[in-house]
């Protein structure tokens, strides 16, 4: 007669271990956890708020930035869904000084090693060069820069608008510059003229010459300019590569 073993836990599976070389067999499974893109759209004068007290079709606010952003947006929309892509517009006043950096563009970035991707107009395009550096400086990631028709070479403008009076000294792994050369010029060709464009000769990956007004931003970013791409083509391209 059998003796059960007392505490014993019947089973209809009976024991089992695991040896060496069960765990020898067993799989190193990685998780790779896609990274977030923080993309800051930054608008100039008359862009997010009135440039000067006036009615609004000579004021703005125009909105001119937001065209650049629509036009990611809707080359983007499954990463949007999925949260991969951070896309706030700025103005460019919002740039200037430590505060307004901590504030609106710091506090929004989820952590150093966050791609940033900057696409300024403008007087924005001039601020966001400068928050180019700063940013590189306190040890974040500044994956692209993009500026629009930079403008704040002007002393009138630099003295009463919220920007950066030294010429700025972008920091970027790459950076793109578009020039607004139309041959028809409007009238926010002749505020660019009043502050001044920053002709830039060196230092752009791609430093494109288009024939928009200064006024249109998304025309500006989607015009093809190297190889047949657009800048908006080259930052899409970079975006999906950054969130595989």
């Amino acid at each position: 007669m059998s003796t059960i073993q007392k505490n014993a836990r019947p089973t209809l599976l009976g024991n089992s271990t695991t040896t060496p070389i069960d765990q020898r067999k067993r799989k190193e499974v990685t998780v790779r956890v896609r990274q977030q893109v923080a993309i800051f759209y930054v608008g100039g004068a008359g862009d997010k708020r009135k440039f000067l007290p006036l009615p609004e079709f000579i004021a703005g606010p125009f909105r001119n930035i937001l065209d650049a952003k629509k036009l990611i947006d809707n080359r983007t929309v499954t990463l949007q869904r999925q949260g991969l892509i951070i896309g706030l517009w700025r103005g460019y006043y919002e740039l200037y000084g430590d505060d307004n950096i901590k504030k609106n563009i710091i506090a929004h970035i989820p952590k150093k090693s966050t791609p940033i991707i900057i696409i300024g107009h403008s007087l924005g395009a001039w601020n966001g060069a400068h928050l180019s550096a700063l940013l590189i400086q306190k040890g974040y990631t500044v994956e692209m820069l993009v500026t629009l028709d930079p403008v704040g070479e002007g002393n009138i403008v630099s003295s009463s608008s919220e920007i950066y009076s030294s010429t700025p000294k972008p920091t970027a792994k790459y950076w793109i510059n578009i020039l607004a050369n139309p041959k028809d010029d409007n009238f926010s060709d002749f505020i660019a003229d009043f502050g001044e464009q920053w002709k830039i000769t060196s230092g752009p990956h791609i430093n494109g010459v288009v024939d928009v007004n200064h006024a249109d931003a998304g025309i500006m970013f989607r015009t093809p300019i190297s190889d047949g791409r657009s800048a908006l083509d080259i930052v899409c391209k970079t975006i999906l590569e950054l969130t595989k």
